[in-house]
């Protein structure tokens, strides 16, 4: 399917939109969507929105997570962004995680590290 969107609710009651450029659903797990060029919108329509974008992903609907992959680009909505190479966000609480480096910047300065995780909106 080309460009699908996925619409949902986190647990604070923030709207969160996925889309992507190309989605295939497995066919051995319905519940697994493959996705090309996904994009995450956390807090979609609210001014201080995060986004997360990358090269590749695989939206779990049932378990609300969304792996991202590949050129990993995340930006808080408050003037971070941030570079890595996994993502995993948890579409019903917001949190991310990330086993792998990562780097950015923002008002406060720069930060790296061997791997992260968001909570509390950030």
């Amino acid at each position: 399917m080309d460009n699908p969107r996925f619409t949902g609710a986190m647990r604070d009651g923030r709207a969160f939109l996925i889309t992507a450029r190309r989605a295939e659903r497995d066919t051995a797990d319905p519940n697994k969507v493959k996705l090309v060029e996904p994009t995450l919108v956390r807090g979609y329509g609210a001014p201080d929105a995060s986004k997360v974008t990358s090269k590749d992903g695989i939206y779990q609907e049932a378990q609300n997570l969304l792996v991202l992959t590949q050129d990993v680009k995340i930006d808080n909505g408050q003037g971070y962004q941030f570079a890595s190479q996994e993502a995993r966000i948890d579409t019903k609480t917001g949190e991310v995680v990330g086993g792998a480096p990562v780097a950015g910047a923002g008002p406060r300065g720069n930060v790296s590290a061997d791997s992260y995780s968001v909570s509390d909106k950030g």
